[in-house]
């Protein structure tokens, strides 16, 4: 899949998923927040693990591109992933 049909994929899967949004309660749309807010925090180890994985192997690879997205990257650690978690 190219890197145009996965957007493409994603824009449509945003739209459908907006409309079934727009039917719901604020009640179940922050209960659906606090559920995301959990999985955020259950999978805070994986999220920083993968991040961490990624930018070693785009320095491995040399990945030049990447390299400013990695510096950016290396920072991110566990406070992120508990601010967004909160954030709801």
């Amino acid at each position: 899949m190219t890197v145009q049909e996965t957007i493409h994929e994603m824009a449509v899967r945003a739209r459908a998923a907006s409309a079934g949004l727009a039917k719901m309660t604020t009640e179940e749309k922050n209960a659906a927040l606090l559920a995301v807010a959990d999985a955020l925090e259950g999978a805070r180890g994986a999220i920083c693990g993968a991040n961490a994985a990624d930018v070693s192997r785009a320095k491995e690879t040399g990945i030049v591109r990447f390299e400013r997205l990695g510096r950016d990257r290396k920072q991110v650690s566990v406070y992120p992933v508990e601010t967004a978690a909160e954030a709801q």
